[in-house]
């Protein structure tokens, strides 16, 4: 399989998902956004996580905010690390309160001899848990 690059876009001019916020940015947009108990999430490209060396391609809050935690805190600068309880919270805590949309999609590499994936895409949304307001 190959893929080519026809054109880059670095402004929302050029297209919405183009353009780049520094981690100030998003941590101001996330406290913001924090005033609600709910959020809505669009996975467009086909997502999945490893466990135990499988697959796991229905969504789990548990591990797409263990995920999102693992790439915020590499890269971030220090002071602004969320705390490593974070996971577990997410996981006992974050409700998937929606599921629209949601499909799975089989991917091999390289005709198979590179492995092959399965993830989801569509729409999840998630709430915290009645106890844990």
């Amino acid at each position: 399989m190959h893929f080519r690059v026809d054109e880059v876009f670095s402004t929302r001019s050029q297209h919405e998902w183009a353009g780049e916020s520094s981690f100030s940015d998003v941590a101001q947009d996330v406290a913001m956004a924090s005033l609600g108990t709910r959020v809505r999430m669009e996975f467009v490209s086909p997502t999945a996580f490893r466990n135990n060396g499988l697959d796991v391609c229905v969504p789990s809050s548990g591990q797409i905010f263990r995920s999102l935690w693992e790439k915020w805190n590499a890269f971030c600068p220090e002071p602004m690390q969320i705390h490593e309880f974070w996971p577990q919270f997410a996981n006992d805590c974050i409700l998937i309160d929606e599921l629209t949309a949601i499909n799975t999609t089989h991917w091999e590499f390289a005709e198979g001899s590179r492995g092959a994936a399965t993830g989801f895409s569509g729409a999840v949304g998630f709430t915290l848990s009645p106890k844990s307001k």
